[in-house]
């Protein structure tokens, strides 16, 4: 044992993890040539956490006692959540379903805990750390979901081979939709840019390259959420600006050093890039985000019927709970209730074998994570998630009361990582995984 705790350095750990949560952040892809899920990287990203796990738990028993003292409501609330969550296996029909998400969540829990394990000790160095491959990663995926969308045509063959076939199928709805986006959720590096901007906050950019780096990044990923005709995407800058804002001009009335911050002219510069990303969409003779919002009105377009699946959904979601009010019909189990009368997305743009798969895994989904929640563990589950969410926003609201400028663009991206899940189906380590990495860090560093 005491071997394994010289070989395993003091930082390793903390290095591996982050650079696997890196992994996590990018598409996945298959690293070796054979198109089978098990050769996937975000598998390899679920086998390496629970390697990471295990390591943790053999060489940090120290640190991890001093944790478990120290955030025991937190762990709490957690473990309730968690057995909320677990107990509505008893009326699972398909138990395969059941443990598809069951795993990953017991994978969300595992984040948490490796966040709040690792970033508990030499807490600014490593805060330090991250922002910084935050900012590299967030430029690599800037820089490639520019090069797939403005080279898609050259670089077909090789991202069909490459991707993983469900995120791939996804990838291509997507493309013959209209929508430019990677489904990465990049604009969840947009509060470390403009922290990076803003706020002066210390970065790998340096001395007089810091500034201009970060707005042009910034200016970048508002102009790609823009451009993408994505609704969530647009919501999503919306919120961040809303929040950064709403936040600056409340610490301008508690410090002078926040005095000459004038949220307008940053507005303004953001919506110059709204009008130049709509602008660019109309030169191109395609749907930009106004008219996607007009045609949701429009009772004959896909838009309008995506947003009809959606409420019908919440509607379904209260009916599902009716036949099992306290624990719910099982995690995943939502697929066996559902009613819905609205095609999703219109049957006349399901053509390809993609569009076919990509249907198949989401038109069960009530996209959104309190409807599934309330139907797949009932009341219970609800009240276990519910009281889960409501721990962190209150305790975000006292950090930002605070003024803790190293942790701001942490708790807005968090949340930049939460909203999809209004909208949107939720439940895989891809989507989720970051919002349990940020909350991990928040609440090792908080205190």
């Amino acid at each position: 044992m005491s071997n394994l705790r010289v070989t395993l350095s003091k930082n390793a750990l903390f290095y591996y993890y982050i650079v696997v949560m890196a992994l996590l952040k990018i598409p996945p892809f298959y690293y070796y040539p054979i198109s089978n899920r098990l050769f996937s990287s975000h598998t390899l990203v679920k086998e390496l956490l629970i390697i990471l796990l295990l390591l943790t738990l053999l060489t940090k028993h120290k640190l991890i006692s001093f944790v478990l003292n120290k955030k025991k409501l937190v762990l709490i609330i957690l473990l309730f959540f968690f057995f909320t969550q677990s107990i509505s296996i008893i009326n699972a029909k398909d138990l395969v379903l059941f443990g598809q998400y069951y795993h990953n969540l017991i994978l969300f829990i595992v984040v948490f805990f490796l966040s709040l394990i690792h970033f508990s000790e030499k807490q600014n160095k490593r805060l330090s750390i991250i922002i910084n491959l935050i900012l590299i990663l967030g430029v690599v995926l800037i820089l490639g979901e520019l090069l797939i969308f403005y080279s898609f045509n050259y670089l077909e063959p090789l991202i069909k081979s490459i991707f993983q076939n469900e995120y791939l199928d996804a990838l291509l709805v997507n493309i013959a939709r209209g929508r430019n986006t990677l489904i990465s959720n990049n604009e969840l590096f947009i509060p470390f840019f403009l922290s990076c901007w803003l706020l002066n906050q210390r970065s790998i950019f340096r001395l007089r390259t810091t500034k201009l780096l970060c707005q042009f990044f910034t200016l970048i990923l508002f102009f790609q959420s823009f451009f993408s005709s994505n609704r969530t995407r647009f919501v999503v800058a919306l919120f961040i600006m809303i929040a950064y804002s709403t936040i600056i001009k409340y610490w301008r009335r508690t410090k002078k050093n926040y005095k000459k911050f004038k949220p307008g002219y940053y507005l303004i510069i953001i919506f110059l890039v709204f009008v130049a990303a709509n602008s660019t969409r109309y030169i191109f003779n395609t749907v930009n985000i106004v008219e996607r919002v007009s045609l949701s009105l429009n009772k004959d377009s896909s838009d309008f019927q995506s947003s009809t699946y959606r409420i019908e959904a919440v509607d379904n979601s209260i009916s599902v709970l009716k036949s099992s009010p306290v624990i719910g019909v099982g995690l995943g189990n939502y697929v066996f209730y559902s009613n819905s009368k609205t095609d999703l997305y219109g049957s006349s743009l399901i053509a390809t074998p993609s569009q076919k798969n990509f249907m198949n895994k989401i038109k069960y989904s009530p996209h959104n994570i309190f409807s599934q929640t309330i139907a797949e563990t009932g009341i219970i589950g609800l009240l276990g998630f519910s009281l889960l969410i409501a721990y962190f926003l209150i305790g975000d609201i006292n950090l930002i009361k605070n003024r803790r400028i190293n942790l701001l663009a942490f708790i807005i991206s968090s949340w930049v990582v939460f909203i999809p899940f209004l909208f949107n189906p939720h439940h895989t380590l891809f989507v989720s995984g970051w919002f349990w990495f940020f909350r991990g860090i928040i609440e090792a560093v908080k205190n």
